[in-house]
């Protein structure tokens, strides 16, 4: 016996609704670690956003700049050798209320562009991973896009990004 053709459609979208939930879970845990000790340099803004970064802990590392990273995955290939190296990534991006808004992943094809073309943080950020290489940034806003902010990025804002590096062409 079939089903009727609303009934299919509503268990369809259900289906749908729950990998699609499965998958943003996935994806922000992934970003965003817990625990309640404070991270190592400047915390984020809010106590609200990004209250999981904390947990990283001693694994947080902080450049001069500012810029946050943790190490997910340490490749073992080329690093970019400047500015003017070309990489290609996978990358999710997120607010500090933690909303994505931006990622490769529904793109279906992963970005190529020259570091020099991105904002100041992935510029440094990306400068630090060896191909293969997955870290989670944490930009505040002097290294992002600042007091004007950009499409869904408001001004002043701190962004988090997962970014794997695949390769890199120097």
């Amino acid at each position: 016996m079939t089903q009727p053709v609303h009934a299919r459609n509503i268990l369809t979208f259900a289906s749908l609704a729950l990998l699609l939930a499965g998958l943003f879970a996935v994806a922000t845990a992934t970003a965003n670690e817990f625990a309640d000790e404070p991270a190592v340099g400047a915390p984020p803004p809010s106590e609200q956003g990004f209250k999981r970064w904390h947990g990283y802990s001693q694994e947080v590392h902080t450049t001069e700049s500012g810029l946050q990273y943790k190490v997910i995955k340490m490749g073992t290939g080329p690093k970019p050798e400047s500015r003017k190296s070309k990489v290609t990534v996978l990358y999710r991006g997120f607010l500090e209320d933690g909303r994505q808004f931006d990622t490769t992943y529904e793109w279906g094809e992963p970005l190529v562009i020259q570091l020099r073309k991105t904002v100041e943080g992935w510029e440094e950020g990306i400068q630090l991973m060896p191909v293969d290489s997955k870290f989670v940034f944490l930009i505040p806003p002097e290294l992002g896009y600042g007091k004007r902010g950009r499409g869904p990025i408001p001004g002043n804002a701190w962004m988090m990004f997962e970014i794997h590096l695949l390769d890199v062409k120097n």
